[in-house]
């Protein structure tokens, strides 16, 4: 009798540790592939951001090249892969694109010099004119004899500079 109950005792502990080991390994499995769905999901979203960085460029390269007088109002989208994003100009020729809530930044290098209008300028980021949560999506870029301009379109959403300002 004592041998059978000890057949069973060690039936039970190797049941139990292969039982662990299953887990362990399913365990790692999932990890693994929450990892690599995270990974893609970056990938993705930086794809975006050199997207829009291309087509915000393209506009501000086209400005560069025209006689002065060139006016251009184009759309960008509310958010990128259902993320709100802040579009930043640094320095007059640094364009940074960051996503709220994944804190994913993406920085371009201007080969343009373009100055930033203060329409919808925040205090909390004085460089921004395209604050997340921003309703007013479109933009402007004019060129005049002095330089190329940017800034938010308040006109079309029929604001005066003021309540431009305040939705910023």
């Amino acid at each position: 009798m004592a041998r059978s109950s000890s057949r069973r005792a060690q039936g039970s502990f190797e049941f139990i540790v292969l039982l662990g080991f299953m887990v362990v390994v399913f365990l790692g499995f999932f990890v693994a592939i929450e990892t690599r769905i995270a990974d893609q999901q970056q990938a993705n979203r930086l794809s975006l951001y050199v997207q829009l960085a291309d087509y915000v460029e393209k506009e501000m390269l086209l400005a560069s090249q025209v006689r002065p007088g060139y006016i251009c109002s184009f759309p960008l989208p509310a958010v990128l892969q259902d993320e709100p994003y802040n579009l930043t100009l640094e320095d007059g020729d640094t364009l940074v694109i960051q996503g709220r809530y994944s804190q994913n930044e993406y920085i371009r290098f201007l080969d343009v010099n373009v100055t930033l209008v203060p329409s919808g300028v925040t205090e909390t980021n004085p460089d921004s004119f395209l604050p997340p949560g921003d309703v007013n999506r479109t933009v402007i870029i004019e060129k005049n004899d002095t330089g190329i301009y940017i800034r938010k379109d308040c006109e079309r959403q029929g604001l005066d500079l003021a309540a431009c300002q305040a939705t910023g």
